[in-house]
């Protein structure tokens, strides 16, 4: 089963001690903030099967050859687009085609519908939820190891060299 990123790494590198998968985060659980402890950009954020979707929760005639990983892929695939447009706004360029503003905001507005909160509200309306109640899911709060935070704050900037 895929281990997915409930917060993006392309995301999770800029709070990190060095911008690649192996930087070192401080993670934490955030129902209690004296639970930090360090993890890389690889392993912060993440939790098995977080966005699969089983054949069984499907209409019977969506059921054949299914991927139950599909949403994962098509993040990936949106988030691969959105990489090199996040670092160019980071260096001061903005994206100057109207393909590439669409994807930006669909990037942005991708953000909005994941983790905790939102999988909290579309399971009221479906199945219970998955996340927030136990393991990793809970510990989507992060912090660079060299730069803590405040209560209620869950990442900093990147550390200062």
């Amino acid at each position: 089963m895929i281990r997915s990123h409930i917060v993006p790494q392309l995301l999770l590198k800029r709070f990190a001690s060095e911008p690649s998968e192996h930087g070192q985060l401080r993670e934490l659980d955030r129902a209690d903030l004296r639970s930090a402890h360090p993890t890389t950009v690889r392993k912060a954020c993440r939790e098995a099967g977080y966005y699969r979707i089983e054949a069984e929760d499907l209409e019977e005639w969506a059921r054949e050859g299914h991927d139950p990983e599909i949403a994962e892929k098509k993040l990936g695939d949106v988030e691969d687009k959105a990489a090199p447009l996040v670092a160019d706004i980071i260096t001061g360029k903005l994206p100057r085609t109207d393909a590439d503003r669409l994807h930006l905001a669909l990037f942005v507005a991708l953000q909005m519908t994941r983790g905790c909160a939102h999988n909290g509200t579309v399971s009221g309306v479906s199945a219970p939820s998955r996340c927030c109640g136990t393991g990793p899911s809970r510990n989507c709060a992060t912090r660079s190891p060299r730069s803590p935070t405040g209560p209620g704050r869950s990442a900093t900037s990147p550390p200062t060299r």
